[in-house]
């Protein structure tokens, strides 16, 4: 094994791989017979009296979490890969991002002994990594700009929104907005940026601070990529204000048009909007299906709607929540929907109505249905809803029970589900800022429908 490798075998790895090896004891300290090995990556030939932590000049609280781990390493209660598997992976050091990947060295009797660190360079590699995700970026932006120039109004929007959310001291709100945005951001490809985000909901509190880190990298993705994209840098102050569009203006002139002329370019004002809107939310439909290796079939079904539905775009973005959720909790996998006699494919439809006093709108799947017995089981378990209550409410009540906040029946947390957030700030923004109303209706392996009114 590497324990017993002399001298002259250690040079030759070192001189024929990329990566170096280091020896570590439970407290950090780098092991003597180390040193040539090192000096390959930290330029320092003696490392008698180094430790690992203190050579990467890590942050006091990295230290203390450090050495939390390696403490646990070498009681050796939890099983060996999972207390390895707590160790950070990547490391900044200087001008380099280093790799590192750790083995526990055991001495014949089976105990703990030291910890071998393979590191490795990766400098190169992220940036390559980060080259090719903008670039999917911009390939995805150019391909609709007009789109995205509308989504960049709706984030700057929001992210106002944040601050006075924060100034409010309203988190919650704060939450739900950031969820929204992240979730526009995936549309684009915007994964640097969406990470931020994502990073961002994680802290306890949400500061100002957090929030102009993330109009920050906006500006300066914006910036960076400037003469390819057009745009113009924007700037967020307390009278926020967009570019109006020349359709805008020419609306104004109302009094000074033919009606059909002016009928005419309102019509052609909204069908650009319809078209913004309909385009994000298939792009979202066919985003997180591809994330989630589901195959689905996403359709809009538009019945003749000519209204503005700018006047509605916190509705649509919001919706955005419940269409993952359709993909994610909705639609199963391939294998499970054909040993069902399903279709592979699985569908979800978005159906528009409007009349003379409501818009209607009507999203559909063909998936498992909503788990009532999960629902029930969660809400119980965080204290949300007592058991008795829980039997004696309406079906349609029952259902709604999804829109609580911080409910989710995802173990697992990541970028687009499991933290219960999207669907209440669904919910809030159909009851409070358009005074609406929903119901649900969903069978089991049948799949959900959500009916969504508004009145105009």
């Amino acid at each position: 094994m590497i324990d017993n490798l002399d001298d002259n075998e250690l040079n030759y790895i070192v001189d024929n791989v990329r990566s170096v090896f280091i020896f570590i004891n439970r407290d950090g300290e780098i092991l003597n017979h180390t040193t040539k090995l090192s000096d390959k990556f930290f330029g320092i030939k003696h490392f008698k009296h180094y430790n690992f932590f203190s050579l990467l000049n890590l942050k006091e609280d990295q230290t203390k979490f450090l050495k939390l781990c390696l403490d646990q390493i070498f009681e050796d209660v939890i099983p060996t890969q999972i207390t390895l598997d707590m160790l950070p992976k990547r490391f900044l050091f200087k001008d380099k991002i280093l790799d590192i990947h750790v083995e526990l060295i055991r001495n014949p009797k089976k105990e703990p002994d030291k910890l071998l660190l393979r590191i490795s360079d990766s400098t190169e590699l992220v940036k390559a990594e980060e080259d090719s995700l903008t670039n999917s970026a911009l390939i995805s932006i150019l391909s609709d700009i007009n789109f995205f120039k509308y989504f960049l109004k709706e984030f700057y929007e929001m992210t106002y929104s944040l601050k006075n959310n924060i100034l409010n001291n309203n988190q919650k709100e704060v939450r739900q907005t950031l969820h929204t945005i992240k979730g526009n951001l995936g549309v684009f490809k915007l994964f640097k940026l969406r990470n931020l985000v994502h990073k961002i909901e994680n802290k306890s509190f949400i500061s100002l601070e957090n929030v102009e880190s993330i109009n920050n990298e906006m500006q300066l993705f914006l910036k960076t990529h400037k003469n390819l994209l057009k745009i113009e840098e924007l700037h967020l102050t307390e009278e926020f204000s967009f570019k109006k569009d020349l359709i805008d203006r020419i609306l104004l002139l109302k009094p000074e048009l033919p009606q059909d002329i002016y009928n005419s370019i309102e019509k052609e004002y909204f069908n650009q909007i319809k078209s913004a809107i309909y385009n994000q939310l298939d792009l979202c439909a066919k985003q997180i299906s591809q994330v989630k290796k589901k195959k689905i079939n996403f359709t809009i079904k538009d019945h003749n709607i000519n209204i503005n539905l700018n006047k509605f775009n916190l509705l649509f973005l919001n919706l955005q929540h419940l269409i993952n959720n359709a993909v994610i909790h909705g639609i199963e996998d391939s294998v499970c929907r054909l040993s069902q006699l399903k279709n592979e494919v699985g569908n979800i439809t978005l159906e528009l109505v409007q009349t003379k006093n409501n818009l209607t709108l009507i999203l559909k799947d063909d998936g498992q249905g909503i788990d009532m017995d999960k629902i029930k089981e969660k809400v119980i378990e965080k204290n949300l809803i007592k058991d008795d209550d829980f039997n004696n409410l309406p079906l349609n009540n029952k259902f709604k029970l999804i829109f609580l906040n911080g409910l989710s029946t995802t173990e697992h947390i990541d970028e687009y589900s499991g933290r219960g957030v999207g669907t209440s700030s669904v919910l809030s923004v159909i009851e409070e800022k358009y005074k609406g109303s929903i119901e649900i209706d969903s069978e089991k392996n049948k799949g959900t429908t959500f009916k969504i009114l508004i009145p105009l």
